[in-house]
């Protein structure tokens, strides 16, 4: 057989044409793909400063309708601190958590009577409230009012002794607000039980 002729210059050429082309149109997609995966990032950070800058904005707004608030009243018209079933009235109608936390930072010590309904372990106790116990009770002086009693772990052995429908007479007051219950977490240190 004949040996086939060589191919005429030209046709190389087309050939290294069609690489060229070939190779340029995938440099091309690999270009267009790396903008469109940096438009992709660029307008996730977009969104994602977006919604920064909305929850900051809701945030302040929050805090700024607060303060325009009137603060809640803490003292009786004679002066006397509020007593702890109005201060729970006061609390429970407050909105906002930090609206709460600020009340509470301003809750009166003063002496009340709780009536025992049943006794827990205390589970999220500071200092000598820690491994202590919790009474779950009622206000004597209002008896719709649920609250909650943290008293010091060297007390367990006394507290573990109280009975339902007893009282235990306390010097006490608020140190946080139980959101799912919503009843108040009082704490103290001296109680005189009956």
């Amino acid at each position: 057989p004949e040996p086939e002729p060589e191919p005429e210059p030209d046709e190389f050429e087309e050939l290294d044409q069609e690489i060229e082309e070939e190779a340029r149109r995938q440099a091309e997609e690999i270009i267009r793909q790396q903008e469109a995966e940096k438009q992709r990032l660029l307008e996730e950070q977009q969104a994602k400063e977006a919604a920064e800058r909305e929850a900051e904005e809701k945030s302040r707004r929050e805090e700024e309708a607060a303060k325009a608030k009137p603060e809640p009243i803490l003292l009786e018209e004679d002066g006397s601190p509020v007593s702890h079933a109005r201060f729970i009235e006061l609390l429970e109608g407050m909105k906002l958590s930090s609206e709460r936390r600020e009340a509470i930072s301003q809750s009166p010590t003063q002496s009340c009577n709780i009536h025992v309904s049943s006794i827990e372990k205390t589970l999220m106790g500071q200092g000598p409230m820690k491994n202590g116990m919790t009474v779950i009770g009622t206000l004597s002086e209002n008896r719709d009012i649920e609250v909650e009693l943290q008293l010091p772990f060297e007390a367990n052995e006394q507290v573990q002794a109280f009975q339902s429908n007893h009282s235990v007479e306390v010097v006490a007051h608020i140190i946080d607000w139980n959101v799912g219950r919503k009843r108040a977490v009082f704490t103290a240190t001296d109680f005189d039980y009956s």
